[in-house]
């Protein structure tokens, strides 16, 4: 399980991904599954297989919405867990995420819960 936090400095927890790609909105048994990631990086809304694929993350550690060649990079995760909302120099951390799910658990922060 990786914990999901709202700032780069290990601020308030805001969600967490578990070994099998589900994204809940928070710790414990009050939080709700919001959505998956599988093990080809996409990104979707929900966990039945009515849930629409939102997103995906690339093995360069680009965050894209949509899917396919009409996707825009919407941010990127880096190595340490930091999350940032943009690519260029302009860019902010927006949160972090633990290990092991460092890359899905970012792309799981930019496209469901934030």
């Amino acid at each position: 399980m990786g914990k999901i936090y709202d700032s780069p400095n290990w601020g308030k927890i805001i969600g967490r991904i578990d070994g099998d790609g589900l994204v809940y909105d928070g710790i414990g048994i009050s939080a709700k599954c919001i959505g998956r990631v599988d093990s080809d990086g996409y990104v979707y809304d929900g966990v039945s297989f009515l849930s629409k694929c939102i997103g995906r993350f690339g093995k360069d550690g680009k965050v894209y919405n949509g899917v396919g060649m009409f996707g825009s990079c919407i941010g990127r995760v880096e190595s340490d867990g930091k999350v940032y909302d943009r690519v260029g120099l302009f860019s902010t951390c927006v949160g972090r995420v633990e290990p092991p799910h460092i890359f899905s658990g970012g792309a799981a922060l930019l496209l469901l819960i934030r």
